[in-house]
């Protein structure tokens, strides 16, 4: 008996309650399918976010001593031997007061030459002249203050007939910047190197740290630069080469952690819907059981039954995945513009957080769907295999 296969959808699907119970089977099989994408995707999304943030503020390789401020020139002649480093910036980093509208706030204060800064990263910053200084947008925004505005800085006085006096430095905000990174764009701020040099009485050449640029994007690259650098540094003994994200690198190493496992445990949600999945089938075998059986007696092969059944099965996991990466889609867009999204970037790190999933994410979340809807296959054809048509009309008419 030949039977088309749009005859049996119909049969399965018939009435209002039959055809709602496979539409909400195939919602929570979608929704666990866009819960995992999009957990992944915010994981993946942090890791990537934090280090282009990273990058973009700190270059590639960041060299330091640890005697504290060196002479520049014993460092120049390794730098300058290495082909793999593009550009350099030597910096005079050292800790102040902010203070603006009687409110005062830590900072980080960097003294950098506008050009080489702006060549090994991408923060691109503007000073008028070395009165100039450029602040965090997170620094802005609690201060209230704009370009042009004038900022005071507090120094300890390095004079010791004034010893305990603090020096009061005011410079014009001519830049604000935004690093990305929370506690940068709060508590970074940049000066013209000289004039900082000027105030903290060091000699010209004297630094505390260098940003190198190289010539290659990649992590794992710049990971064998820096070891490189580092083999060449042993022969100075007192400084010491760190990859761009190394002061973040445990956090980054839990992110890795927790994504696996939060993946694993998000399969609760999916056993969930794949038990909806089979309640439907079990529904529409008890419910239509007499038609099928019937179908059976008058030469319809279990073949053709049981192929019908895969293919069913087959089609919920597609509509299900596809209807997964458009809820995934609609939650990065609601990510993105909601304010309730909006993280605490003092406990997180990042204040905006997006979406980030590439082709083996996909594959993987589909792949493990796909196994879940093949166990339900195998359970339901091996049942369907096992009973005998004299035993199904025999439960159906008795």
């Amino acid at each position: 008996m030949k039977l088309k296969f749009s005859s049996l959808y119909s049969i399965v699907l018939e009435g209002k309650s039959t055809f709602r119970f496979f539409v909400g089977a195939i919602l929570s099989f979608a929704f666990s399918i866009a819960v995992i994408l999009s957990t992944i995707g915010l994981m993946d999304g942090f890791e990537s976010s934090l280090i282009k943030s990273l990058k973009n503020s700190s270059s590639d390789l960041v060299l330091s001593s640890n005697q504290g401020f060196f002479d520049f020139e014993k460092l120049e002649p390794t730098l300058k031997k290495n082909k793999f480093i593009k550009n350099y910036d030597p910096l005079v980093i050292t800790q102040s007061f902010a203070v603006y509208d009687q409110k005062s706030k830590g900072v980080l204060v960097h003294g950098v030459e506008e050009k080489d800064f702006n060549k090994v990263t991408n923060l691109k910053l503007k000073f008028d002249d070395t009165n100039s200084i450029a602040i965090g947008s997170e620094l802005a925004s609690f201060y209230d203050i704009s370009v042009g505005d004038e900022l005071t800085l507090i120094f300890s006085s390095t004079k010791s007939s004034e010893d305990g006096i603090p020096n009061l430095i005011n410079f014009q905000v001519s830049s604000i910047i935004n690093h990305g990174v929370f506690e940068k764009d709060l508590r970074f701020v940049y000066v013209d190197k000289s004039s900082l040099s000027q105030i903290l009485g060091l000699k010209v050449k004297a630094v505390n740290k260098v940003l190198v640029k190289t010539d290659n994007d990649s992590l794992t690259q710049i990971e064998i630069y820096n070891d490189h650098l580092n083999e060449q540094l042993k022969e100075l003994s007192i400084f010491k080469s760190h990859t761009f994200w190394s002061e973040f690198d445990t956090l980054l190493e839990a992110v890795k952690v927790e994504k696996f496992s939060i993946t694993l445990i998000l399969q609760l949600i999916v056993i969930v819907s794949v038990f909806n999945i089979l309640a439907f089938i079990i529904f529409v075998v008890e419910k239509q059981a007499q038609s099928f059986f019937l179908l059976s007696a008058l030469g319809l092969s279990k073949k053709l039954i049981i192929n019908f059944w895969i293919k069913l099965l087959a089609f919920v996991w597609l509509i299900s995945c596809v209807l997964g990466i458009f809820l995934t889609f609609i939650f990065n867009i609601l990510l993105n513009t909601l304010s309730v999204f909006k993280l605490p970037g003092d406990i997180y790190v990042l204040s905006e957080l997006s979406l980030k999933l590439d082709s083996m994410d996909y594959i993987f979340v589909f792949s493990i769907a796909a196994l879940w809807i093949a166990i339900i296959g195998v359970v339901c054809g091996y049942k369907l295999k096992k009973k005998s048509i004299l035993s199904g009309l025999r439960q159906e008419f008795s």
